[in-house]
C-alpha cells in the first residue's frame, strides 16, 4: 500500500485535534481507492474530519470540545 500512499503524501497530519482514528481510517480508505482506481485524481481523499466526527457522534461526545 505504500506505493499508493506516497504520491498522496499520506498519512496526513491531524494537528492538535487528536483525531488519529479518523485520519488512520481515511488514509487507508483513500489509498485503497487509488489502488483500485476508484479515484483518478491524487487530490481526492476521504475526509478524516467527517469520519472522526461520526465516531464522536456515535459515542455521544461530539459536543465536548
Amino acid at each position: 500500500m505504500r506505493k499508493y500512499a506516497e504520491p498522496l503524501n499520506l498519512p496526513w497530519n491531524q494537528g492538535n485535534k487528536g483525531s488519529c482514528t479518523g485520519f488512520g481510517i481515511a488514509t487507508n480508505i483513500t489509498a485503497r481507492a487509488v489502488e483500485q482506481k476508484v479515484y483518478s485524481k491524487l487530490s481526492q481523499r476521504f475526509s478524516p474530519e467527517f469520519i472522526y466526527d461520526g465516531e464522536r457522534e456515535i459515542e455521544g461526545s461530539l459536543e465536548e470540545d
